[in-house]
């Protein structure tokens, strides 16, 4: 029944002119994808694709609020969080469904960034299901995507701070994978490429506006990864000794109590960069 009812939902879908109905339509076009992903559904690649085109379809022409939602709404097909639900037929024991969705998935998601890097509104939606696709497996099973998890992870902080989006629920999470990947000695070396992004979006994160208390953990765990850096050669890292240890000065003021704790541990561990 499940492969009918997308046929007839993404046909339905592709013949819409209202944007909301799309969107209804897309909501539940994930939920049915997963169930179909848990059966391991011989045609899922064919339905992702689909859901792909929608999402970056310059037809529709996604506000970037829309792109948001659409992004989250997508990563329902492969996130953890309703992984609690009664589980009518038992998928919980099959737990390779997921690892071999995280697989297709990861491969479409980055070449969707190299296609679509000039539009911010699209780039906004697939780093939510970016963010999403790398917290859903154990960490282990990303090392083999090494070099574009962290190129990606990198390039995702600046640019969502950029939107000043709302909820930053997607830059937190980023920025704990981060912080896990600077302790990883193949994804060191990636950020070592890419310094001086990784140091920019770090540096930018840690000056957010505290509204709420995502912002106080979004700077917290910035300053985290600027003290992970010190594990990285002094030559790569005394170019912006300066930069950064004005940034943490100002972050000693925070008015959150364990921002500028942390504040301080990373000015100390920052502080031996310049001998």
């Amino acid at each position: 029944v499940l492969p009918l009812v997308t046929e007839v939902l993404l046909n339905h879908m592709k013949t819409c002119d209202n944007q909301t109905a799309v969107e209804v339509g897309f909501y539940s076009l994930a939920w049915i994808t997963r169930a179909l992903a848990m059966k391991k559904y011989s045609k899922l690649e064919m339905i992702l694709d689909e859901m792909f085109s929608i999402l970056c379809s310059p037809d529709y022409e996604w506000e970037m609020s829309t792109c948001l939602d659409l992004g989250e709404t997508f990563s329902l097909v492969i996130c953890t969080q309703y992984d609690n639900l009664i589980d009518t037929w038992n998928w919980k024991a099959k737990l390779l469904w997921r690892q071999k969705l995280f697989s297709t998935l990861s491969t479409k998601v980055f070449a969707k960034f190299e296609e679509k890097r000039g539009n911010p509104n699209v780039m906004i939606g697939l780093h939510q299901i970016f963010s999403c696709l790398m917290t859903s497996v154990h960490f282990s099973v990303l090392k083999p995507f090494a070099q574009d998890i962290v190129v990606n992870l990198i390039h995702s902080i600046s640019l969502l701070l950029e939107q000043d989006l709302p909820e930053k629920r997607a830059v937190v999470a980023n920025l704990a994978l981060l912080k896990l990947a600077l302790t990883d000695d193949s994804m060191r070396r990636v950020i070592q490429d890419h310094i001086k992004s990784a140091v920019e979006g770090l540096v930018a994160a840690c000056c957010t506006p505290s509204t709420t208390s995502r912002d106080i953990l979004l700077r917290r765990r910035a300053l985290e990864c600027l003290a992970l850096l010190k594990d990285l050669p002094h030559y790569i890292l005394f170019p912006y000794f300066h930069d950064v240890r004005r940034r943490l000065q100002v972050c000693l003021d925070d008015s959150k109590r364990e921002v500028r704790q942390q504040a301080g541990k990373t000015l100390r561990l920052w502080t031996g960069v310049s001998t």
